[in-house]
């Protein structure tokens, strides 16, 4: 049953798969939670996106998107930077 579930939730939102790296999720989640609690342009995107009528889950959910892809270009950089 909760393959099922999985399956739909990924489809709604985009996801690829249920698999992943646990501590990169639990890391990313901690930036997230952080950011909300302290972050001034953080929390402004987070009244934008409430007053768009997004949940909050919604709002995390997108949040957490976003620190991903800015983590995926900083290691990138590093890297060519690295192999440079």
């Amino acid at each position: 049953m909760r393959g099922d579930r999985w399956a739909q939730v990924a489809t709604v939102h985009g996801c690829s798969t249920a698999a992943g790296d646990r501590a990169l999720n639990s890391a990313i989640h901690t930036i997230a939670m952080v950011r909300m609690r302290s972050c001034p342009t953080t929390q402004a995107y987070i009244a934008r996106r409430t007053a768009e009528g997004k949940t909050s889950r919604e709002i995390r959910r997108c949040l957490k998107r976003y620190i991903t892809r800015q983590l995926y270009r900083t290691l990138t950089a590093i890297m060519v930077q690295t192999a440079a």
